[in-house]
This record gives C-alpha cells, structure tokens and sequence, in this order.
C-alpha cells in the first residue's frame, strides 16, 4: 500500500461518469433473466433452515438474480431502480443503510425486513474489476483494486457494527464465455483472469483478517481456462438458476457458511 490509498485516484472517480451506460449494458445482459423475474414474482418468505429465524438476504448485482427462485435466500436485485449501487465503487459511495435496500428497490420489496443478525450477501464488482480497473487504472490496477476492496471490507465492517447485520463477502464470478452476447469488457481474457483471481485472494484475505464470512464458489463455477463453466450458465455470463444440481451446491455451501459463523 502507498500514498495513494489516502485518497481516490481521479481515474477511479470517473466510475461515476459511467454508470448510465453500465445500466444499459447491465440490464442487456440480463434480458433473459428478467423474463423470469416478475414484479410481483419474488420470494419474500424463506426459509434457511438455520433454526434460529435468521433470514439469509441476497442483494447486488444481476447476480443475485439466481436466488430469485430460491426457497431459503431472499433476493434483492437492483436493476429495478437506478438509486441501486449495482458496482462496488457506486456501494461505498452512496451513504445507505443496507437495511434500506427493500425500499430503494421497492415494487413489493420494501416489505420485506432485514432484521438483526440477519445475514446479507452484497453479489457486485463485475463492472469494477472486469471493467473498470482496466480502463481508468490498468498502470497501477493491483493497488487500486486493493484499495477498492479494502473499502469495501470496511464498509460492511460498519454495517456489522451499526445495522447489526451478518456480512458475507461474495467471491468474484468468473469471465463471461467469451461469446457470451451484450458485454462490453476492457482488456486482455488474461488480464481480466488476473485481476479476478487477484481480487479474490485480496477478498479472502481481508475477510480472514477481520473475521467475515466468505463465500468463495469461484472454483466450483469456473473451467479450466478461467471462464464460467458453460453447463452452469443459460446466458454464457450469469449461473443458471434452473440448475437443480448447481443451485442445490451453492445453496448448501451459502447455508453451511452460515451455520459456521460464531461472533
């Protein structure tokens, strides 16, 4: 780390300046999920099985779009809205309470509560890492994504304290397929391995030195070259979740992650 971490860098505040046309991109990535996901087509009750009523909350990106038909995780997608943070640069500069995610969503899902020591999944740093990095600070992307990171880290370390929640820190998915239809990305496929594999081990890291939980399934979902395993994503970029054998895997994995967690 050097001085530089003491303040954003001018090429990572230019994030902001994009996020208009990364909704754009974001929501034709995700047109065949949304076919899927009504407004009034939500899970708002379920049932994690943790025997304590603790609730297990999925919110981010189009990533999250996979526990939308689960029956023990609630998902909170926030494509519905442009108030969302959909990247992790936009999260840790938006000031919200993260039990206020159901209402800056809304269409239903402002009843739905987030209550004490409820745990809560952010899924997001696609467009951070896979895009951006690459874009506003390639000459110097390890420090800027572990500057990113180390934000982020002590963002939900103050929810933890203040909102009386139980982060989990989601891995990082793996690259699209190569073929896979509307993303635009930036760099190099090894460059963008690097950067994920390297935000991933920067994530773990920092969840073991601060006692967070981490949901690492990157190893599970990607093939041998790095990107998402084709039998495990309908659209070549997101997990499928008419997967019965994937989503019972990483439904167990999320749930056994929990029952883990001791404060």
């Amino acid at each position: 780390m050097n001085s530089n971490f003491d303040s954003l860098t001018l090429e990572l505040k230019k994030y902001i300046e994009n996020i208009e046309k990364e909704n754009v991109e974001l929501k034709q990535q995700i047109s065949l999920l949304i076919s899927e996901v009504k407004e009034d087509n939500f899970n708002s009750i379920a049932d994690s099985g943790l025997g304590s009523g603790q609730k297990i909350i999925v919110a981010g990106d189009s990533h999250s779009l996979f526990f939308y038909k689960s029956k023990k995780m609630i998902a909170l997608w926030g494509g519905f809205t442009n108030e969302f943070p959909l990247t992790i640069y936009r999260l840790i500069n938006s000031n919200i309470d993260i039990r206020d995610i159901p209402r800056i969503i809304g269409r239903g899902h402002e009843n739905i509560v987030i209550g004490e020591n409820d745990f809560v999944m952010y899924t997001c740093g696609f467009n951070d890492i896979q895009k951006n990095i690459h874009l506003h600070a390639k000459d110097r992307w390890q420090e800027e994504t572990a500057y990113l990171l180390i934000k982020y880290i002590n963002l939900f370390l103050y929810y933890k304290q203040n909102c009386n929640i139980i982060p989990i820190i989601c891995c990082l998915y793996p690259n699209p397929l190569p073929d896979a239809p509307g993303v635009t990305i930036f760099g190099t496929y090894e460059e963008r391995h690097m950067y994920t594999k390297y935000a991933n081990l920067v994530l773990k890291q920092l969840c073991c030195d601060n006692k967070l939980l981490f949901f690492d399934i990157y190893d599970y979902i990607s093939d041998e070259n790095g990107y998402i395993k084709k039998e495990y994503s309908h659209d070549k970029i997101h997990l499928d979740p008419n997967n019965n054998e994937l989503r019972t895997f990483v439904e167990t994995t999320l749930i056994d992650l929990c029952k883990s967690y001791s404060a």
